[in-house]
């Protein structure tokens, strides 16, 4: 019986894992609450910890802010996102592909995710960015960031993919997390 908890605990936490790197889809996985989670329209359907929508927290960075992350003149603009029915944002870096994109991450149980895909931590404003899967994050970034004042049962989900050459995504998204996980007022 403990064996089979266990298996289902890991299956969780591996699907927890999968859904803050953006593996897969809002439709790809349920909720692990009763909530009903966002309807494909994107309407946010659960309570959420934040009063922000996901447009009010695409305005959180300007242009500027997004400049140092981007390769070259992107002409595309942010666009709000609403995984699992929490608000986030997602900024191009890169015309065609690549991405910043930050959002508010309700996970399974926030010790378990933390504590099995963290590889390495870095400061981020008045908390810890965990970042997972990629030693070096140069390839990309995929990090929940948290705080003293984040909610329990709460995380800040950041996502970089493309930016530029020879740094560490996750480290050099820190100023546009900070602003973001500020304006949240965590």
């Amino acid at each position: 019986m403990a064996s089979r908890r266990a298996r289902r605990m890991a299956l969780a936490v591996v699907a927890a894992a999968f859904a803050a790197s953006g593996c897969t889809t809002d439709a790809d996985l349920v909720p692990s609450t009763s909530r009903p989670a966002a309807d494909q329209t994107g309407d946010e359907t659960v309570s959420s910890p934040t009063s922000m929508t996901a447009e009010q927290i695409c305005d959180v960075l300007s242009e500027q802010d997004i400049a140092p992350l981007t390769v070259e003149k992107v002409t595309d603009g942010p666009e709000p996102t609403h995984d699992l029915g929490l608000p986030g944002c997602k900024w191009p870096v890169q015309n065609d592909y690549g991405w910043l994109r930050i959002g508010v991450f309700e996970p399974y149980d926030v010790a378990t995710i933390l504590k099995v895909t963290t590889v390495r931590e870095y400061p981020v404003g008045r908390g810890v960015g965990h970042q997972q899967f990629d030693a070096d994050g140069k390839l990309r970034c995929s990090a929940l960031v948290q705080t003293p004042r984040t909610p329990p049962g709460y995380l800040v989900s950041v996502k970089l993919d493309g930016g530029p050459d020879d740094v560490n995504l996750c480290e050099a998204a820190v100023p546009q997390t900070d602003k973001v996980v500020r304006a949240l007022g965590w």
